[in-house]
Formats: structure tokens, C-alpha cells, sequence
């Protein structure tokens, strides 16, 4: 009986034990990953991207045309949707 009683309690520590290993582990992952993400530069895919109205695509701000219409500017991924936008 005195020997089932010593099992039980090693597995219980060996449960307890490997349970806060993993915990730290995972703690260490989760910091490192949020200091590279604030470490990061930003980079292109970060850009805001803008719906095309005519075509209905999506493209980077810095690559579109842009043309006020109406008081409100509007992005285009070409000359040839600025103009068929402004032509309806």
C-alpha cells in the first residue's frame, strides 16, 4: 500500500513538473515572437491597399492613381480606369 501511495505521488510530481516546463516554454516562444514583431521593420505588404472602383481590385496606395471626384479622391490601378470612372 506504502508503495502504490510513493507512485502515485512521484507521478503527480512528474505531472506537476512537466506541466510548468512546457508553461515556460511556451512563455519563452510567445515573448520572442512579440519582440521580432515589434523589432521588424515594416515592410511593402503592410502598405494600405485600396479597392480599384472600376475593375474592383485591390492595390498598394503608393502604385495607384489617384483623381479627386467630386471632393473625393478616388484610387485607380491605371490611367485607363481614372478615365472610365471620370467618363460615367
Amino acid at each position: 500500500m506504502k508503495t502504490i501511495l510513493i507512485l502515485i505521488l512521484i507521478y503527480i510530481g512528474y505531472r506537476y513538473l512537466r506541466k510548468s516546463i512546457s508553461f515556460k516554454a511556451v512563455n519563452i516562444k510567445a515573448e520572442s515572437k512579440a519582440d521580432a514583431r515589434q523589432a521588424a521593420p515594416p515592410d511593402a505588404d503592410s502598405e494600405e491597399m485600396v479597392l480599384d472602383p472600376v475593375c474592383k481590385s485591390y492595390i498598394p496606395i503608393s502604385s495607384s492613381v489617384s483623381s479627386s471626384v467630386s471632393g473625393r479622391v478616388e484610387y485607380f490601378c491605371g490611367p485607363e480606369c481614372r478615365d472610365k470612372f471620370i467618363s460615367r
